[in-house]
């Protein structure tokens, strides 16, 4: 059933902060095995990539209420 016009919805979209690298670690392992792969995130290479000056790339998480639900991860391109 679609929501109906104006409807409000409990997704709370942002740009990804430190303390969100747990969860993208989770959510990546996830997303992986539905893929029927592995994945190679680790804490230390997100921190690194999303982080350092200068960033070489960033990230959006969305959560409904306290739970994270999905994330993109964008790179700079020319």
């Amino acid at each position: 059933m679609a929501a109906a016009a104006g409807a409000m919805s409990d997704f709370n979209i942002r740009e990804v902060t430190p303390a969100d690298v747990p969860d993208l670690v989770a959510m990546s392992d996830v997303l992986g095995v539905f893929h029927g792969e592995t994945t190679h995130a680790n804490p230390a290479s997100l921190m690194r990539a999303l982080f350092a000056a200068p960033p070489w790339m960033w990230g959006l998480i969305a959560h409904s209420g306290p739970q994270p639900v999905g994330y993109a991860m964008m790179l700079p391109t020319a």
